[in-house]
């Protein structure tokens, strides 16, 4: 319920300014998905703030760092009616960050991008790109080290190509669980507002769990828990995948 009520607010408004000084998963849930509507999507920090090398995306955001509440105050202040105009490519689509037309990438019906984004190879994560690998689905692993400049536009193609999408967040207690939870948030948040069909697991057990998400993420403390969750969901996509393929001939 939670989830709905925040899509309706999010494309119901032009922009949207998320302060990511403390490192927030919801917050970045909730940028990615008004960044694939085509909002106008403003990051804040405070200025020296430092955040881990997953987060190197943000590099391609409109951003501001500020040094009192004032500075943010004063560029709100500059943002007139005429530039939070949503633009839009000739398809109706909206253009990502105001000039991406990426309405060329559609996705294919039985590819699944997994995003491993940098994340330790724990247990859990074997398992699930296991379970991934077997299930006969096309499948795009999706890593934070491959790209090392415009990986936003990147991970965006690679998103709208894929008919579903498989985020993992680890426990909070790994090193580097920030960085990594936080750019896992935001690509499920832009996968989501893609329309994409979207798995969500969390690796557990977890002291502070994602609000916006509550009922679409799945815990898991073992390997064969892990296992029972993407099997249930694979299952249904390979059927979904094959109607799809038998379409496709019926039309040739």
């Amino acid at each position: 319920v939670l989830l709905c009520k925040l899509c309706h607010l999010i494309r119901s408004s032009s922009a949207i300014i998320s302060e990511i000084t403390e490192l927030n998963r919801n917050v970045l849930f909730e940028h990615g998905f008004a960044i694939a509507l085509g909002r106008r999507s403003v990051l804040a920090r405070q200025r020296g703030i430092k955040h881990d090398s997953e987060l190197d995306v943000i590099s391609d955001l409109e951003r501001i760092e500020y040094d009192n509440r004032g500075d943010v105050v004063q560029y709100i202040e500059r943002l007139f009616p005429e530039k939070l105009e949503i633009a839009y490519c000739n398809t109706g689509e909206p253009k990502i960050l105001g000039e991406w037309d990426l309405s060329p990438f559609l996705p294919s019906p039985n590819r699944v991008a997994f995003l491993k984004i940098g994340q330790q190879k724990t247990d859990g994560l074997r398992k699930i790109e296991k379970v991934l690998k077997r299930s006969g689905l096309d499948i795009d692993p999706v890593d934070a080290e491959e790209h090392a400049t415009h990986m936003l536009h990147s991970y965006c193609i690679r998103l709208r190509q894929a008919q579903y999408v498989v985020g993992h967040f680890v426990r909070d207690d790994r090193v580097d669980h920030e960085g990594q939870n936080a750019l896992a948030a935001l690509l499920l948040g832009m996968a989501l507002g893609f329309g994409r069909k979207v798995l969500v697991l969390q690796e557990g057990p977890v002291r502070r769990p994602m609000i916006d998400v509550k009922g679409v993420i799945h815990e898991y403390e073992t390997e064969s828990q892990a296992e029972q969750i993407v099997e249930a969901a694979v299952g249904p996509w390979r059927q979904a995948a094959a109607a799809a393929k038998a379409q496709a001939a019926t039309r040739t």
